[in-house]
């Protein structure tokens, strides 16, 4: 059985002390399998690269791999796993940082050198363990250093370049809850009646509006009346001096939207 993550998630209240990230169950069920098999047999599930296939390996699986070799210096694996797990990586930025963008190789190889510097400082520094959000989630860790990436390329060459669209993709399976979490971020409250949502319901708030704002105004809006502030469709027609068809419409065209720029890595 695979060791339990040490990183805790902030605490509700000050003095506490927050909950553990825990890995998702078929993460940990993947780590078991792993962990009995052969060097060769390792290898060749590492080079499945579609995700629906049963031998396919999520990337938490890889991080805990990489961690896990650095520890007990099996250079084999760590090699293999390593290999793995950067080719996904360059995968996804090949998909997702367009060309049009300023200097978009150099944003590439920026985003790959930060994973990899994080990867070589596991177990150091003021916070030992800054990889288990790697293990938690991986694709919402790597999504925070490409858009980063981003920013900071697009900063230096234009001040007013904003993001592309498709690097807000938010990595929630289901966009209706998704959008319950950015609801509640803005009603939740603790027994002392503070706002209080927690890191992982402010993060997918936080990506949810940065992909909102890539929409159609029209369409972001009847989205944000409905979905988000809670409104009926005939209160946000009325709002917004349109028909309930029509917010009906371009609620329907902005989810489409959305579904469209889900990410997977």
């Amino acid at each position: 059985m695979a060791i339990p993550l040490t990183k805790r998630k902030k605490p509700d209240k000050e003095g506490e002390r927050g909950e553990l990230y825990v890995r998702m169950p078929h993460v940990d069920c993947q780590i078991d399998e792993v962990n009995k098999i052969e060097l060769d047999e390792l290898k060749k599930r590492l080079d499945v690269f579609d995700r629906k296939e049963p031998a396919y390996l999520a990337s938490e699986t890889l991080v805990h791999l990489i961690r896990k070799a650095r520890r007990e210096n099996d250079r084999p694996v760590l090699d293999a796993a390593i290999k793995a797990l950067f080719r996904r990586c360059e995968a996804n930025l090949l998909r997702r940082v367009d060309n049009s963008l300023p200097n978009a190789d150099k944003i590439r190889e920026d985003a790959l050198a930060e994973l990899g510097k994080r990867l070589a400082r596991d177990g150091t520094g003021k916070v030992p363990d800054r990889l288990d959000l790697f293990e938690w989630r991986f694709n919402m860790q790597f999504r925070s250093l490409r858009i980063d990436a981003i920013r900071r390329e697009t900063t230096a060459v234009n001040r007013n370049a904003s993001l592309p669209t498709d690097a807000t993709a938010v990595d929630v399976a289901d966009l209706e809850a998704a959008f319950e979490k950015v609801a509640s971020c803005q009603t939740t409250a603790d027994a002392n009646g503070i706002y209080a949502p927690s890191p992982e319901d402010q993060m997918i708030a936080r990506d949810i509006y940065r992909q909102l704002n890539a929409l159609p105004k029209d369409e972001r809006n009847a989205l944000i009346q409905t979905k988000i502030i809670g409104l009926t469709e005939e209160e946000a027609g009325s709002k917004l001096g349109v028909s309930s068809r029509t917010i009906r419409t371009r609620k329907k065209n902005a989810i489409e939207r959305l579904k469209s720029l889900k990410e997977s890595t």
